[in-house]
């Protein structure tokens, strides 16, 4: 299996940084008039991206090139497979949870119907997955438990109250997995793809060519081919952290640079073929 030292580094801080950065500014300008179209989403049916479509597979990325170094520090630990696939699930099944509370936020909720506005329910959401998810430092750790426990238990009233619908009959459900939820599943296949390859590189590129041909032949509704798709952008980050961090003191310099322009290049020429393929659906659509 490969090695990583279970340490920070700064590049991939200082790029998780940069993204949120990002993230909030072009969040701000939404809805703005007048701004540049490289400001705005590209529209659907477009072939390319504009500086908010990048925001996403970005975090996508962040999330496969942590993964190792996550690993790499619960092992440092102690921790055995099982501590970690706990771990793992439990983090997974977070951000599934948050997304869909997130989602449900947005529309189709119904106030009368569950006796307060949406704004309050947002807030006691958000406090009750703080006091859930927070990192504790409390020398009680009866306490600690005490406050997750009534986080847990805010969660679930919080997602009994909501309805929504026009009657008030629709109850708190995933319309779509939201942002955060869309990441958990990403990060929860390239938990399971780290652990099955033992981080080679060959597994690790096969799993992530596999992932976009599931999408392309079964189509955008499939059974979780949004979420391969979203896995292989992971999975690319997986394979950055495996070249450039992973090859151990006797690689060469040099070699991180090789492997990661072939896998530029192969990726490029993905990207190429798939772009002229849509192309010539398209084509045959119109005619």
């Amino acid at each position: 299996m490969t090695h990583f030292l279970p340490a920070r580094v700064l590049a991939i801080d200082a790029f998780r940084g940069i993204t949120i950065l990002i993230m909030i500014f072009v969040n701000t300008l939404s809805g703005v008039r007048g701004m540049p179209s490289w400001l705005e989403h590209a529209p659907a049916g477009v072939d390319g991206m504009t500086l908010p479509d990048v925001v996403f597979p970005a975090f996508l990325f962040i999330v496969g090139m942590s993964v190792p170094f996550a690993m790499a520090q619960r092992a440092a630990v102690g921790d055995n497979g099982w501590q970690i696939a706990r771990r793992v699930l439990a983090r997974a099944a977070g951000l599934l949870v948050l997304g869909v509370f997130m989602v449900n936020a947005e529309d189709g909720y119904n106030e009368a119907a569950m006796g307060m506005s949406i704004h309050l329910w947002s807030l006691l959401f958000y406090a009750c997955a703080i006091l859930v998810w927070a990192v504790y430092r409390l020398e009680n750790r009866l306490l600690a438990i005490a406050l997750r426990a009534a986080g847990l238990a805010g969660l679930l009233a919080l997602g009994l109250a909501y309805r929504g619908g026009p009657d008030g009959n629709l109850r708190l459900a995933p319309q779509w997995w939201g942002i955060l939820g869309l990441i958990g599943w990403a990060y929860l296949y390239a938990a399971l793809a780290w652990a099955v390859t033992r981080g080679r590189l060959l597994p690790l590129t096969v799993l992530m060519l596999a992932c976009t041909a599931y999408y392309c032949v079964a189509g955008a509704e499939a059974a979780q081919s949004g979420n391969a798709v979203h896995a292989s952008i992971a999975l690319c980050g997986m394979l950055t952290a495996r070249i450039f961090f992973g090859g151990g003191a006797s690689a060469s310099p040099a070699t991180p640079i090789v492997r990661a322009s072939f896998v530029r290049a192969l990726l490029l020429a993905l990207g190429l073929a798939l772009a002229a393929g849509l192309n010539r659906m398209h084509i045959k659509l119109q005619l």
